[in-house]
């Protein structure tokens, strides 16, 4: 054989071979365009708290749709995959475990409670897989780590508004306390007793409550022969409805401020007319009408406590992956510590700590058997 026709040969193989690359190359390429990216979601979706939990499941998942209707995250879509969290640290811990560990995923959404949250932040951190919480506001959250981030306000802010409403539009001056216990009931707790001191108030009884407990007699009674004149409750739904109806039992009518975790419809359900006049503060946002009446359609519900964070927590996240991909979470986590973002629950900016910037409040009040936002 000619070497012109041996070098005509070999030419026609490179050739042959450089397409094969090519195309496997552009298959390669197709693949990666189409690989979902996966989103892990604590949240409690049994338990006392569920209907909170399932209310920004439904947020979260129509977050999803919308920037599949916009063309994913350049091209690729989302994958939430779901754990129950209910609202207990084991259990947490090990749903952010197995999210980590067996589902490889580098972010998570959540956890919703602060005890779900600072059950496995501490892998989430080590493991370098960036978390954003919708809810969790305990104040030791603070110190999470620099892969942690909430949309959120600390709970530093709520304690403090609650004290100074207590005592300055309330007229309180002799506090009892019954809160629940984990980090967030100790943590705006702890915060409350702190500044209502400052202003002069005495706190003359301070009751924990496990968050599954029904019967608060005890608590209520200890509250009572201290003096008591007004009743601070960081709890949940179940407990805060527990404390009202027994309130009325034993006749005692003083006023009480609950914090963020009783604003469930929970309360009216099981306290009945015990439940009229119940104050409890929480973050003030007010969403676009056309995205309250979209949820509202989805659900047959209007937006609960958390779900519109839940929303936007989804958002802020794929705004960012839209911007520098979602391959490197590391990279999208320094682009979040950079960003503003205008989200339904309002603007979104993060400080060193990875916790919301600026927190404002407003009370609702149980009035005709439903929450209503309060004028103060």
């Amino acid at each position: 054989m000619k070497i012109e026709h041996i070098k005509h040969i070999m030419m026609l193989c490179l050739l042959v071979a450089v397409l094969a690359l090519a195309g496997c190359g552009a298959e390669i390429k197709e693949k990666q365009v189409n690989t979902p990216i996966k989103v892990g979601v604590v949240l409690p979706l049994t338990g006392q708290v569920a209907d909170l939990g399932l209310s920004a499941k439904a947020a979260i998942e129509m977050a999803v749709e919308e920037v599949h209707a916009e063309g994913g995250i350049n091209g690729r879509p989302l994958q939430l995959i779901f754990e129950d969290g209910m609202c207990d640290p084991k259990t947490a811990s090990n749903a952010g475990n197995k999210l980590i560990n067996a589902d490889k995923v580098k972010y998570i959404i959540g956890g919703f409670c602060s005890a779900e949250t600072s059950a496995f932040v501490p892998v989430s951190n080590e493991q370098h897989v960036l978390q954003i919480s919708p809810t969790s506001s305990a104040p030791a959250l603070s110190q999470a780590g620099p892969w942690f981030f909430r949309v959120y306000p600390s709970d530093a802010y709520q304690g403090v508004f609650g004290a100074e409403y207590a005592y300055n539009k309330l007229g309180a001056r002799k506090a009892g306390i019954i809160y629940v216990l984990d980090d967030w009931g100790t943590g705006i707790k702890d915060t409350f007793v702190k500044r209502f001191k400052e202003l002069g108030g005495e706190v003359v009884a301070v009751e924990g409550i496990n968050k599954d407990d029904n019967d608060a007699r005890t608590q209520l009674t200890k509250l009572k022969s201290a003096g008591a004149d007004f009743i601070y409750m960081p709890t949940f739904a179940g407990n805060a409805a527990a404390v009202l109806k027994q309130r009325k039992e034993l006749g005692w009518n003083v006023k009480v401020l609950g914090g963020d975790g009783a604003i469930d419809d929970t309360v009216v359900k099981i306290a009945g007319d015990a439940s009229e006049g119940f104050m409890a503060s929480g973050v003030d946002t007010n969403p676009p009408a056309e995205v309250k009446q979209k949820f509202l359609k989805k659900t047959g519900h209007e937006f609960k406590l958390g779900s519109d964070h839940g929303y936007d927590s989804l958002k802020i996240l794929a705004h960012v992956m839209k911007k520098v991909g979602a391959d490197d979470n590391d990279k999208v986590r320094r682009e979040l510590e950079k960003t503003t973002y205008n989200g339904i629950t309002g603007t979104i900016k993060f400080d060193e700590n990875g916790d919301v910037v600026g927190a404002k409040y407003k009370l609702r009040v149980v009035k005709n058997g439903k929450f209503e936002m309060m004028d103060e």
